[in-house]
């Protein structure tokens, strides 16, 4: 599995790399009210207690990554106290302030010296990689081997090519640990005498989200072999300790707030300002179902509003009718606007995430830019209610920020603490794009789409007199772990459909007239082209409600999709999977579509092979999928009609019903929270098993991301 190669360079850096700083919030920290396990120090997993270690003795750097100025050090922790033993070392890039930990750890159980002790030292070590450089001298990295029935949590660096003493780390039995995956590519080497690539990883649990219990040790994963997503030589921690006393208590939840809390700067253009979600329903909003024409008055608590059930598209809320009233509204009051608090654990406990949710009452159109042209849109992009958010993820051992994730259009991303801006004290800055209200750490200019290309929709963000500051102005709407009751969840929270109704483009005019602005060299098709331009081109529909979003339950989503995985996957499967003679599949359909994701009418069409589509042709089929009519009504696909036969947990088959194929027609369509791939084969029962083997192998090669 593992190769040992001697790899260096040849390019001599001007300078050697500066050691790292550490990084400290601008303010000192409070002291936190008293309560339970919050910021002691220590966590208790169960059979185990951690600490976080930051001090680090450098072991050994490079100066160099695949072509780039910037270099790498690896650390092992220092300063570790009596009975807690290292649990592998970290790793980080030198062109930011030293923030890393790793986690050290102590046997609590009852029993420790029984002979399944949670730690046990490694049997010894496999030497994965060496390098040397007259520069950087040398390094070697060993994976230590473990015993039966335990796993190893990381990587050991050394200067010298003698193994590791045993003593130097521990292992830990295997049911009080979480498979981890790969994340964050550090570092990529190659060797000058061979075609071995050596690349470095962070790591993080595989699942992940409030009722997940995996917890990320700190240290990383490397390797010289290809095979690199499945890291089955390492692993997380677990928490077994189902009462997660590190959480804040609700006084502890509101001091961090305070503490904490960003101040919320709108585009000084912004027309479309935030409300609280009382003013909206006070000020006209309304509610109507599928079959009335009528809508009826929200009340200001939205306690009339249908609790419960899933987004099946029977209610949807608008705007009043009148249009002085619908003008008022959509303009928002930012004097009533509140920032809704979901307090929920993270990374098994360890960690606290504070999602803070902003309500618009009205969603803006949106700028193109293809090159140096930008379009202002007269209705694309607009739709009602506009739910958006970031998310503060506190560190239960101190109570210290570690980051903020800044939700946008079909994802978002995690900004380090070192790289935010403060305004007062450590209460970062947060910038809300003009009409679309997506969520940035800096004022400036963001492009979603083909951003390599100039082409995309424009996000503006920039400082203005138009703020809202966090701290004070919240209300904490849902913390499930303080227990039932502890917080009253308001009623509109509960309503689980559409905050806005659909509204479908007709678009084409404006791709054509986009098309016209690309140089020859990238005009492409149309069909190219929807996959380039949002989805907004093509309809809108008013987003879910937060409760109804992924990441309510789930960890913050940082891409819609790992596009160049999913199509490397794609192309590997087709080729073996779809044709006409002798393969299982006659055609397939990957579309990127997350229900409970930012809404929108029409999803993407990752990929096709053996037919061809666009969105707004499948809008019958994505209709037929989200009302969940799989019992009551055909579906098409192309120029096939199709009969459900069989129905499953997150797959469902159907038979074409006017097809002229002796053996007839069939299609398989899996469904997961970020796409749905749509099988199409021909034949019967024989065919049909086909058909599902192969449809299976894909699904279990894009679950490797867990998508």
């Amino acid at each position: 599995m593992f190769s040992c190669d001697c790899f260096w360079w040849n390019s001599v850096p001007e300078s050697y790399p500066s050691e790292p700083e550490p990084f400290s919030l601008p303010a000192p920290l409070p002291q936190w009210p008293q309560g339970a396990g919050f910021a002691r120090g220590r966590i208790s997993l169960g059979s185990l207690e951690v600490l976080k270690i930051r001090k680090f003795e450098r072991v050994w750097s490079s100066s160099r990554s695949h072509g780039k100025s910037q270099g790498f050090v690896f650390y092992k922790p220092l300063e570790i106290p009596d009975d807690f033993f290292c649990l592998g070392h970290y790793c980080q890039s030198n062109d930011q302030p030293l923030r890393g930990h790793v986690l050290v750890a102590r046997d609590t159980s009852s029993k420790p010296e029984a002979e399944s002790p949670a730690l046990k030292k490694p049997i010894n070590y496999s030497l994965i990689w060496s390098a040397d450089s007259p520069h950087d001298g040398s390094g070697y990295f060993w994976l230590p081997n473990p015993p039966l029935g335990y796993k190893a949590m990381g990587i050991v660096v050394t200067k010298t090519p003698d193994e590791p003493e045993v003593e130097k780390v521990r292992c830990v039995r295997a049911d009080l640990t979480e498979t981890c995956e790969t994340c964050d590519l550090l570092l990529s080497m190659n060797s000058k005498f061979s075609k071995v690539s050596f690349k470095v990883w962070n790591t993080r649990p595989c699942k992940r989200g409030m009722w997940s219990r995996g917890v990320s040790v700190g240290t990383f994963f490397c390797s010289t072999y290809s095979d690199y997503e499945q890291v089955a030589d390492i692993a997380c921690l677990k928490n077994l300790d189902s009462t997660l006393h590190a959480m804040p208590n609700i006084d502890q939840v509101h001091a961090l707030i305070n503490h904490y809390g960003p101040t919320v700067y709108f585009h000084p253009d912004e027309i479309y300002l935030p409300s609280s979600v009382q003013w909206f329903f006070k000020n006209g909003a309304v509610v109507y179902s599928r079959g009335s024409e009528k809508g009826k008055a929200i009340d200001n608590q939205g306690s009339n509003l249908p609790s419960g059930g899933t987004n099946d598209g029977a209610f949807w809320i608008d705007l009043p009718c009148d249009n002085d009233a619908r003008s008022n509204v959509k303009k928002g009051d930012i004097e009533s606007a509140e920032l809704y608090v979901h307090v929920k654990p993270a990374l098994g406990g360890t960690f606290t995430d504070i999602a803070m949710w902003v309500f618009c009452p009205f969603n803006g159109p949106g700028i193109l830019q293809v090159g140096l042209v930008n379009i202002e849109m007269n209705k694309i992009g607009e739709h009602v209610g506009d739910w958006e958010h970031f998310t503060l993820r506190v560190s239960n051992f101190t109570g210290e920020l570690w980051s903020v994730f800044f939700s946008q259009h079909s994802g978002g991303e995690w900004i380090n603490a070192f790289n935010l801006e403060f305004i007062e004290g450590n209460k970062p800055v947060v910038y809300s794009s003009r009409h679309g209200h997506a969520s940035f750490p800096h004022a400036g200019t963001y492009l979603q789409g083909a951003s390599k290309l100039g082409i995309g929709a424009r996000n503006e963000a920039a400082r203005s007199k138009l703020t809202v500051d966090s701290s004070s102005r919240y209300k904490v709407v849902a913390a499930e772990y303080l227990g039932e009751g502890a917080i009253a969840e308001p009623s509109w929270l509960q309503y689980m459909r559409e905050w806005g109704p659909a509204i479908v483009y007709d678009s084409r005019s404006e791709i054509d007239k986009l098309i016209d602005l690309l140089p020859v060299y990238v005009r492409l098709s149309v069909v190219n082209l929807f996959e380039l331009f949002p989805t907004e081109l093509y309809g809108e529909e008013g987003p879910i409600g937060p409760k109804g979003k992924a990441n309510w339950e789930g960890d913050e989503k940082r891409d819609a999709m790992d596009w160049a995985f999913v199509h490397k996957a794609w192309d590997k499967w087709a080729s073996t999977n779809i044709g006409y003679s002798g393969h299982p599949l006659k055609a397939a359909l990957l579309i990127n579509h997350d229900p409970t994701g930012p809404s929108r009418l029409l999803s993407t069409i990752a990929a096709q092979e053996g037919i061809k589509a666009n969105p707004i042709e499948l809008s019958h089929f994505m209709d037929f999928i989200k009302q969940n009519k799989l019992q009551t009504e055909l579906f098409v696909i192309g120029s096939n009609q199709y009969l459900v036969t069989s129905i499953h947990e997150n797959w469902f088959s159907a038979r074409c019903i006017n097809t002229s194929k002796p053996a007839g027609e069939g299609v398989i369509v899996i469904q997961t929270a970020a796409y749905i791939l749509v099988a199409l084969y021909e034949g019967s029962i024989g065919p049909a098993s086909r058909a599902m083997a192969a449809a299976d192998q894909l699904t279990w090669q894009l679950g490797r991301k867990n998508l």
